[in-house]
Protein backbone atom coordinates (compact mmCIF):
# COMPACT_ATOMS: atom_id res chain seq x y z
CA UNK A 1 0.00 0.00 0.00
CA UNK A 2 1.17 3.49 -0.84
CA UNK A 3 1.26 6.20 1.77
CA UNK A 4 -0.99 9.21 1.28
CA UNK A 5 0.71 12.52 0.74
CA UNK A 6 0.17 15.12 3.40
CA UNK A 7 -1.52 18.24 2.00
CA UNK A 8 -1.03 20.44 5.05
CA UNK A 9 1.65 23.09 4.93
CA UNK A 10 4.65 22.77 7.14
CA UNK A 11 4.72 25.24 9.99
CA UNK A 12 7.83 27.28 10.26
CA UNK A 13 8.82 27.62 13.88
CA UNK A 14 10.44 30.58 15.54
CA UNK A 15 9.53 34.15 16.32
CA UNK A 16 8.80 36.87 13.80
CA UNK A 17 11.58 39.25 13.03
CA UNK A 18 11.11 43.00 13.39
CA UNK A 19 10.99 43.29 9.60
CA UNK A 20 8.19 40.70 9.35
CA UNK A 21 6.16 42.43 12.09
CA UNK A 22 6.50 45.80 10.36
CA UNK A 23 5.46 44.31 7.02
CA UNK A 24 2.40 42.76 8.64
CA UNK A 25 1.44 46.10 10.22
CA UNK A 26 1.80 47.89 6.89
CA UNK A 27 -0.44 45.33 5.15
CA UNK A 28 -3.08 45.73 7.87
CA UNK A 29 -3.10 49.54 7.59
CA UNK A 30 -3.37 49.46 3.80
CA UNK A 31 -6.36 47.10 4.08
CA UNK A 32 -8.01 49.48 6.56
CA UNK A 33 -7.38 52.46 4.27
CA UNK A 34 -8.87 50.61 1.30
CA UNK A 35 -12.01 49.77 3.30
CA UNK A 36 -12.30 53.39 4.45
CA UNK A 37 -12.17 54.59 0.83
CA UNK A 38 -15.04 52.27 -0.16
CA UNK A 39 -17.32 53.30 2.71
CA UNK A 40 -19.77 56.19 2.16
CA UNK A 41 -19.23 59.37 4.14
CA UNK A 42 -21.07 59.52 7.49
CA UNK A 43 -24.51 61.13 7.28
CA UNK A 44 -25.17 64.38 9.07
CA UNK A 45 -27.85 64.14 11.77
CA UNK A 46 -31.17 65.88 11.04
CA UNK A 47 -32.76 67.82 13.83
CA UNK A 48 -36.38 67.02 14.84
CA UNK A 49 -37.36 70.61 13.98
CA UNK A 50 -36.26 70.12 10.39
CA UNK A 51 -38.11 66.81 10.17
CA UNK A 52 -41.33 68.44 11.38
CA UNK A 53 -41.27 71.09 8.62
CA UNK A 54 -43.43 70.39 5.56
CA UNK A 55 -41.67 69.72 2.28
CA UNK A 56 -40.92 72.89 0.33
CA UNK A 57 -42.56 71.70 -2.90
CA UNK A 58 -45.27 73.35 -4.97
CA UNK A 59 -48.72 71.76 -4.70
CA UNK A 60 -48.54 70.17 -8.14
CA UNK A 61 -45.23 68.49 -7.37
CA UNK A 62 -46.51 67.32 -3.95
CA UNK A 63 -49.56 65.75 -5.58
CA UNK A 64 -47.36 64.07 -8.17
CA UNK A 65 -45.03 62.72 -5.46
CA UNK A 66 -47.96 61.35 -3.44
CA UNK A 67 -49.41 59.67 -6.54
CA UNK A 68 -46.06 58.10 -7.40
CA UNK A 69 -45.65 56.81 -3.85
CA UNK A 70 -49.16 55.35 -3.91
CA UNK A 71 -48.52 53.66 -7.26
CA UNK A 72 -45.33 52.08 -5.96
CA UNK A 73 -47.12 50.79 -2.84
CA UNK A 74 -49.86 49.31 -5.03
CA UNK A 75 -47.29 47.66 -7.25
CA UNK A 76 -45.41 46.19 -4.28
CA UNK A 77 -48.62 44.82 -2.76
CA UNK A 78 -49.63 43.24 -6.12
CA UNK A 79 -53.18 44.64 -5.93
CA UNK A 80 -52.97 46.40 -9.29
CA UNK A 81 -55.54 44.08 -10.90
CA UNK A 82 -57.99 44.65 -8.03
CA UNK A 83 -57.74 48.39 -8.55
CA UNK A 84 -58.23 48.03 -12.31
CA UNK A 85 -61.38 46.01 -11.64
CA UNK A 86 -62.60 48.65 -9.18
CA UNK A 87 -62.07 51.44 -11.71
CA UNK A 88 -63.76 49.46 -14.49
CA UNK A 89 -66.79 48.79 -12.26
CA UNK A 90 -67.10 52.50 -11.46
CA UNK A 91 -67.07 53.22 -15.19
CA UNK A 92 -69.80 50.64 -15.84
CA UNK A 93 -71.99 52.10 -13.06
CA UNK A 94 -71.61 55.64 -14.40
CA UNK A 95 -72.42 54.48 -17.93
CA UNK A 96 -75.52 52.63 -16.67
CA UNK A 97 -76.63 55.77 -14.81
CA UNK A 98 -76.28 57.84 -18.01
CA UNK A 99 -78.15 55.21 -20.03
CA UNK A 100 -81.03 55.05 -17.54
CA UNK A 101 -81.63 58.82 -17.75
CA UNK A 102 -82.16 58.38 -21.52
Amino acid sequence: MAKKKSTTKKKTGGKQTAFQKRAQEIRATTRKKAKAKLAPPPAEPISPDELAKPAALPRGKQRQAKATAKKSRIKQASIESQIHGHVAARGRRKQAKRDSKG
